[in-house]
């Protein structure tokens, strides 16, 4: 009987404790402005343009595509961080921020080094790289 008792309060104690924290796991609406957005989305238009760029100068060489792309990534990097400026003039956490920067840094180098391994086995095939 003391057993089930227990049972019973403990239960109601996590009934208790799931229905105060309710509206913590709630989506909260972002705090960005629509500005804020656009500055963002411009500053990102700037880096994927030095990532092309960057990109065709380095397709000529004779390098691994691992290789290039550290190169590339490394070039670009000071473009990306006009966007992690944005968020903290935004008055983003400095936490939320640098994991866009890594969400972004990690998609790009994804892209560009299948980019460069396509373009490395284009050529050893002899075809043309577009």
């Amino acid at each position: 009987m003391k057993k089930i008792v227990l049972f019973t309060l403990i239960l109601a104690s996590f009934n208790l404790y799931a229905a105060h924290n309710k509206d913590a796991d709630k989506w909260q609406d972002t705090t960005l402005s629509s500005t804020a957005i656009n500055n963002i989305q411009q500053a990102k238009y700037k880096y994927k343009q030095c990532i092309v760029a960057k990109i065709k100068k380095i397709t000529s060489a004779k390098i691994d595509s691992r290789k290039a792309t550290d190169i590339v990534m490394q070039q670009c990097e000071q473009v990306l961080t006009e966007v992690r400026q944005i968020f903290l003039g935004e008055k983003v956490p400095e936490k939320l921020a640098d994991r866009y920067m890594k969400k972004t840094r990690n998609e790009t180098a994804r892209n560009t080094l299948k980019h460069l391994m396509f373009v490395d086995a284009s050529k050893k095939m002899g075809q043309p790289v577009k």
